[in-house]
């Protein structure tokens, strides 16, 4: 590795996504810390924008940016992470274990669609278009909800995943949400016609942003529908292994008795940074630092 021209990180937990939804397993992997008041040192978060949201991607091009991500990083980091977290859903459907960095233990943050089945009359599994088409049964914006068992419904909303970053962004600058007529009367419609859903499963990062959008249906509906959070499954099946990974005392030593969390950009403009700050600083008990990833991107493969 050329020193002159790396990342003088060398991070425990490597967490991957396209936007902002993996800043919400930031805060749950957080949680999960036997001693929060250490901060979340030794953290390095990818925020791709550049290509957000992947789930506009074809399954192709979401592997290709990953593979060229991870190498990329395995390239320019002082050592591997002990854990690469890849925390878009879209992405982690879609990748095949070639994919993955073969240096360090990973976790996928898939629907967990076995585990929210488990005592419920009918889920409702809502996720991105392009995961949603995985499923089969022929998804299209005039045909978002469709059935893949006799208590499983597949519902790919357009659009909620921009809508739900919306959320993110507007709720820590603590200004007022998106406007979300449609998605209110899509959800509407659907909830009504399948009178049996009693639970929701939120299967992508993003959505937990419009959770309040979501029981504010429910709400209104007067149903008593269960509201759960893929990635809460997902973590706390893995808890013994992220515990583990994340040991920051283990990793080399770097300039700092407490080093930040690094979030490392493709393409963020200021006042988001200053959101994703305010969050970190929040939730994560720790100071944040940025690094764009434009200083790199002429040596970046695929990233036209």
């Amino acid at each position: 590795m050329d020193t002159q021209n790396s990342f003088l990180y060398a991070p425990s937990l490597l967490v991957f996504d396209s936007g902002v939804g993996g800043m919400h397993v930031l805060r749950r992997l957080h949680e999960m810390l036997p001693d929060r008041s250490q901060g979340f040192e030794s953290v390095l978060y990818l925020a791709d924008t550049r290509w957000f949201p992947y789930s506009a991607l074809l399954s192709s091009q979401m592997r290709q940016r990953a593979r060229s991500l991870t190498q990329f990083f395995d390239d320019h980091l002082i050592t591997p992470p002990s854990l690469c977290v890849y925390a878009c859903h879209s992405l982690s459907t879609h990748m095949n274990p070639t994919d993955l960095n073969p240096h360090s233990e990973h976790l996928c943050v898939v629907p967990a669609i076995d585990d929210a089945s488990i005592g419920c009359s009918e889920l409702l599994i809502m996720c991105t278009p392009t995961t949603a088409a995985t499923y089969g049964g022929g998804w299209s914006p005039q045909n978002p909800v469709f059935r893949i068992s006799k208590n499983q419904l597949v519902y790919g909303p357009l659009d909620l995943a921009q809508l739900s970053e919306r959320q993110f962004f507007h709720s820590v600058s603590e200004r007022e949400g998106s406007q979300s007529v449609d998605f209110e009367a899509e959800l509407t419609h659907v909830l009504t016609t399948y009178k049996r859903v009693d639970r929701i499963l939120l299967s992508c990062t993003h959505y937990i942003y419009s959770q309040p959008l979501i029981q504010k249906v429910v709400t209104k509906l007067g149903r008593h529908i269960e509201i759960m959070d893929s990635t809460d499954l997902i973590l706390g099946r893995h808890r013994a292994m992220i515990t583990q990974a994340y040991n920051p005392c283990s990793r080399p030593s770097q300039s700092s008795s407490q080093q930040p969390c690094v979030v490392v950009m493709s393409d963020y403009p200021s006042d988001q940074c200053m959101s994703i700050s305010r969050y970190i600083n929040t939730y994560l008990s720790a100071r944040c630092e940025f690094i764009s990833l434009k200083k790199w991107l002429p040596q970046l493969p695929h990233d036209e």
